[in-house]
């Protein structure tokens, strides 16, 4: 301002720098103090005017009208530069805001597919290696019972022993790398159903039959996938649970996608009572994952049967 003061005693022409001026002032001060400096700012032509050249200087009048303009305008312009600043301040807090929002996202993005990986691995794990791992014990028990009466059994379950190990490290290195069943990496769903058929009579003895419609439409990796979990589970299920002595399987072709079926003879139960462990659950949610559903009907004395239709 006294940069100011020095220009308007050498040249009138300086008022011309008054908007600067007003524009520094209120960017500089708080309001308050910006319009008082606004206030100085516009007096001072009139000021300089009266000291240069007295009361009837020919410039006064002229002056005097400048500092009144000034007197008018200084608040309006403080008051649009106040405005544009808390609106820049604003749009600086709203977008530290969104970065701490977008940072926020990604975070829970992170966790959730984390925990997506989890349960998705852990579902895997249970319906591929802790099955194999339970008929290895379940075999195991047998040839305890048979190695002394029964050696010729007791070797055939060895064989299995070694087959479902064999299996079960196949799954592991094949879980490690795409996580794809291995029993579809190189046969059809047919054939892998075909061969968890196989293995369950040859663990336990029930008697399992597989039809399978030779005309199914073309099933996508992820609707493979969730029928054979499906069929790994019922079957486990079974053998644990039914004290059944026939199973029947069957994959169809619907018009409107496929359908599997796993039905035995065994004991059943209450729908009410159904169990909610890991597997069904795992299963349900398998099949939704592909927008297909599960159905399980039962009841006690008249079998189980697990019902799965996916759509094309």
């Amino acid at each position: 301002m006294v940069l100011f003061a020095v220009a308007l005693s050498f040249a009138a022409a300086a008022v011309a720098a008054l908007p600067v001026l007003y524009s520094l002032a209120y960017l500089a001060l708080p309001l308050r103090s910006g319009l008082v400096a606004g206030t100085a700012i516009s007096l001072l032509p009139t000021l300089m005017a009266l000291l240069t050249e007295g009361v009837h200087g020919t410039d006064v009048p002229l002056a005097v009208v400048i500092s009144v303009i000034g007197l008018a305008f200084s608040p309006i312009i403080g008051a649009a530069i106040r405005v544009a600043v808390e609106y820049g301040e604003q749009q600086t807090a709203l977008l530290a805001e969104l970065e701490e929002s977008r940072a926020e996202s990604a975070r829970l993005s992170r966790v959730a597919g984390q925990a997506s990986e989890r349960a998705r691995l852990a579902q895997e794990i249970h319906d591929t290696l802790a099955q194999g791992f339970t008929s290895i014990v379940a075999l195991v028990q047998a040839i305890d019972l048979e190695v002394d009466t029964d050696p010729a059994a007791a070797r055939r379950h060895l064989g299995l022993i070694e087959e479902t190990a064999r299996e079960n490290l196949a799954e592991a290195r094949t879980m490690v790398v795409e996580l794809t069943p291995a029993a579809l990496t190189s046969n059809s769903l047919s054939d892998a159903l075909s061969r968890l058929a196989e293995r369950l009579r040859a663990q336990t003895e029930i008697s399992v039959t597989v039809h399978a419609d030779p005309m199914l439409p073309v099933l996508g990796t992820a609707a493979e996938v969730a029928l054979l979990r499906v069929a790994q589970e019922a079957l486990a299920n079974v053998r644990k649970h039914a004290a059944a002595s026939q199973v029947d399987v069957m994959l169809a072709a619907t018009p409107s996608g496929v359908r599997l079926s796993l039905a035995d003879n065994g004991i059943g139960f209450t729908i009410a009572a159904m169990p909610t462990g890991f597997g069904l659950r795992g299963m349900r949610d398998r099949v939704e994952l592909i927008g297909g559903t599960l159905s399980v009907t039962s009841r006690p004395g008249h079998g189980t049967t697990v019902q799965v239709v996916i759509p094309r």
